[in-house]
């Protein structure tokens, strides 16, 4: 197995994007911040309770197990243990809320590469799954939120997101069970198109590529691998929203806490968290992340505006902070294996 480096060698970055990164996260912020006063956030800050903060972080971390059980169920290798998937996560994580425009999301294929020697086809195949899953268990959470929550404000503005969340649910499932079948067609019209290119080409490559994707298709998918992966995305979800809960009722007394209950959470973060996948991911996410969820909390869930920008950056913030502790922990970990081989 070749020796790995200390941190994945990630795509080249392009200094136009992180230029655009850098400047729409420092205009948000401003935007968003320029209505507060510093005592206000001072105050916010100085009244955090620890031991909420703590409990968040506890259930934060056993998300990234389920996450780590679910690679393992859609790896399908016994070559690769629990506790390497458990790092791997844990640095992947730490990239992809880190790097702008999701640049990190290259990060696992690159660290099951260096790391195991695994193939970019087990990579990017169980990466591709995973995300079909997370955004399936994510609409069939949001749909739970919806049917919950009975604040007023909800009910007129979500009556026709249930419909949309439904048809999206069905939409990337169909997706995911077709999936195999669309990247074993394709492989099939590159064969006969580069059934001539010559070794070592590009086409060559292409073609080559496409068979190791059918390859992992045909060893990792089925029923019974799709139900217990997207039962542990339930739980990741779940986990996380847990997770914010926590993070929100440790900002706040017991009066304000309770205007943001789990599934109103549910409802505003969910917002804040499809930010994440969009080109206009800035630095860290900051900027975009605390407008979704302020538009959601204040706009639609009725919360004051000071109150909801506040507690979107102190979520923010925290969520960061459990992703580098983890992350790094993780990093050190996976230098010691790099050590061993």
């Amino acid at each position: 197995m070749p020796g790995a480096p200390s941190e994945p060698h990630l795509p080249a970055r392009k200094p136009w994007r992180e230029a655009l990164a850098v400047g729409l996260t420092i205009g948000l912020v401003w935007w968003l911040l320029r209505g507060l006063r510093w005592d206000e956030i001072e105050r916010f800050a100085t009244n955090i309770r620890p031991g909420l903060v703590a409990g968040a972080f506890v259930i934060y971390a056993a998300s990234y197990v389920a996450r780590a059980l679910r690679w393992r169920v859609l790896l399908q290798r016994n070559d690769v243990s629990f506790g390497e998937l458990y790092l791997i996560t844990s640095a992947h994580i730490m990239y992809n809320n880190l790097l702008p425009s999701r640049i990190g999301e290259l990060s696992y294929v690159v660290l099951l590469r260096e790391k195991k020697g695994l193939s970019a086809a087990d990579g990017v195949v169980s990466l591709l799954v995973s995300r079909f899953l997370d955004f399936i268990a994510l609409g069939l959470i949001f749909l739970l939120s919806v049917a919950s929550f009975r604040g007023a404000h909800a009910v007129e503005a979500f009556r026709d997101l249930p419909l949309v969340a439904v048809a999206s649910v069905f939409v990337l499932s169909a997706g995911l069970i077709t999936m195999p079948r669309a990247v074993a067609w394709l492989h099939r019209w590159l064969g006969a198109d580069l059934a001539n290119a010559k070794p070592g080409s590009l086409r060559a490559r292409v073609e080559q590529a496409a068979e190791r994707m059918v390859e992992t298709f045909e060893r990792t998918a089925g029923a019974s691998t799709y139900v217990k992966a997207g039962l542990l995305s339930l739980v990741i979800w779940y986990a996380k929203f847990l997770s914010f809960t926590l993070m929100v009722h440790a900002m706040h007394d017991a009066g304000t806490a309770s205007k943001m209950s789990f599934w109103g959470v549910v409802i505003g973060s969910t917002a804040a968290e499809l930010t994440t996948i969009t080109p206009f991911h800035g630095v860290a996410g900051m900027g975009t992340y605390e407008w979704a969820w302020t538009v959601v909390f204040h706009g639609v869930l009725g919360i004051d505006k000071s109150v909801a920008l506040l507690t979107a950056f102190g979520v923010h913030v925290m969520l960061l902070f459990f992703s580098i502790i983890l992350g790094g922990l993780a990093y050190l970990g996976l230098r010691r294996i790099s050590a061993r081989t």
